[in-house]
């Protein structure tokens, strides 16, 4: 009698098994181990059962150290969480409040580049899941969860260049009772204002800014008002631009004394804004000096990269091409090491136009006026 050929099989999950994949079927995406043990009412099963389902296929490795559930597994770990709504509560509940933590650490700017592309990298690797703990957190009406998690999404749709997609979390967000908790309905308020300025909405920006405004007062937070105030002179340098800079001025005197350097830089940046607009270069490159000291006073290395660059830009205008490949030097290395390759590309943009500009000799540094040796007297070194 021949001998039938053995069909390979996997062996039939046990209860414990049944439970490891139900939980793990709450993420939206694929995640980390350690995630999953965050969302696990079991940790130590779950560590002592990992390598078995990776083995068996019912866990699958993806790129680097994340791993997602086959659709099929996923589909009946869905099913096992319906029919057990008390373990299905608990384990989104579990799962939210990891992404909640994961969104409050990635909030807090960071002088390291490695740190801050750990963050980047960690967000838009769970974008999803950031979104259904949103989505949750509102479906629950619990405002402590759905600010930092609008605020990370919006953060990472900012950067890609999608400010309405940033707008519709906030919007989520914003929609949520809060319970008079002024600190976060304040935090919403400014990166509304700086999506619908992102937008070209000034008007709607302004709005959201005076709204703000009146409630820093009423609550005696000067940060807000202070970054408010801002966001509204953004808005009136246009049709009233004595006043914003006037206001302006005051927001970095301000900031300065309260030792606010986030706020400081903020102030600088946006004066340097009007400086570049109106052809100002000295103006300009004036407070952006100013504003990267605040930066990095604040240990801020996004933002320093960034007035790195726009610094760099302003300096190949005025005719200082060795001085603006300094600080476009700096600014490019820390942008392509935390990842930040928006900024990047427009620094790149600069140095091959600056490297090609000094090729056809079309910069002389022998023509730069003699008055930037007064203007620089008081400047920082950043590079």
């Amino acid at each position: 009698m021949s001998a039938q050929p053995q069909r390979a099989s996997t062996p039939p999950c046990s209860p414990q098994d049944r439970l490891v994949l139900a939980e793990c079927a709450v993420f939206a995406s694929a995640f980390t181990l350690r995630a999953a043990e965050a969302a696990s009412s079991d940790p130590a099963l779950l560590k002592s059962r990992w390598s078995d389902l990776v083995q068996r296929g019912l866990i699958v490795p993806r790129l680097g150290d994340r791993f997602r559930l086959p659709p099929a597994v996923r589909e009946a770990g869905s099913r096992h969480l319906m029919r057990m709504p008390a373990l299905r509560e608990a384990a989104e509940a579990r799962h939210s409040a990891y992404f909640t933590e994961l969104a409050l650490q990635t909030s807090r700017p960071s002088a390291l580049a490695s740190i801050v592309a750990r963050q980047l990298r960690e967000v838009a690797d769970s974008i999803d899941d950031l979104e259904a703990a949103l989505l949750r957190a509102c479906r629950w009406a619990e405002p402590h969860r759905a600010v930092p998690c609008a605020l990370a999404i919006a953060d990472h749709h900012q950067r890609r260049g999608h400010p309405e997609h940033a707008l519709r979390a906030l919007d989520a967000a914003a929609a949520v009772p809060n319970r008079d908790d002024w600190s976060l309905h304040s935090r919403v308020g400014l990166a509304r204002c700086r999506a619908l300025a992102r937008l070209g909405a000034w008007q709607a920006a302004m709005d959201e800014a005076s709204a703000l405004l009146v409630g820093a007062i009423a609550h005696g937070d000067d940060y807000a008002y202070g970054c408010a105030l801002v966001c509204w002179c953004r808005g009136q340098l246009t049709s009233d631009p004595d006043r914003a800079r006037r206001d302006l001025r005051w927001v970095a005197c301000h900031a300065q004394a309260k030792g606010d350097h986030e706020l400081g830089a903020q102030a600088h940046e946006t004066l340097a804004e009007w400086g570049r607009c109106h052809d100002d270069l000295d103006y300009a490159s004036k407070h952006l000096y100013a504003a990267l000291d605040c930066a990095s006073r604040a240990g801020n290395g996004r933002r320093v990269a960034s007035l790195s660059i726009s610094l760099a830009e302003i300096l190949i205008l005025s005719g200082e091409p060795a001085r603006a490949q300094a600080y476009l030097s700096a600014g490019l290395e820390w942008c392509m090491d935390a990842g930040l390759f928006g900024i990047a590309d427009r620094g790149i943009d600069l140095l091959v136009t600056l490297l090609r500009s000094q090729q056809q000799g079309v910069l002389d540094r022998s023509h730069a006026p003699d008055r930037r040796d007064q203007t620089r007297s008081g400047e920082h070194a950043h590079v």
